[in-house]
């Protein structure tokens, strides 16, 4: 959002209303990156950088000892943290 506003997109002051209309929806409900899910973060970026946002995700997750409920699940699987895949019909937990 950021970025948008320093480039004077026309769509920087949307986005912000977009996003603080969310925050407002899911007040109570957002989970912060903090120092240990940050920490859990950086370990997953290391050496590959790439799907920082599922990895960041992921660490929310693991920092708080919740299952990751994702459509994503196979970019995450197999990092110790509980993932459901909502998709799937019944919905399926994987390790």
């Amino acid at each position: 959002m950021e970025r948008a506003r320093q480039a004077a997109s026309p769509s920087a002051s949307e986005i912000a209303a977009d996003v603080e209309d969310l925050v407002i929806a899911f007040d109570g409900r957002i989970l912060p990156i903090e120092e240990d899910a940050s920490r859990h973060w950086a370990k997953l970026l290391v050496p590959d950088k790439s799907k920082a946002d599922d990895k960041a995700q992921l660490a929310i997750a693991a920092a708080h000892g919740l299952t990751l409920v994702t459509l994503n699940w196979k970019d995450v699987q197999g990092r110790g943290v509980a993932v459901l895949n909502p998709g799937r019909d019944p919905p399926r937990l994987y390790d």
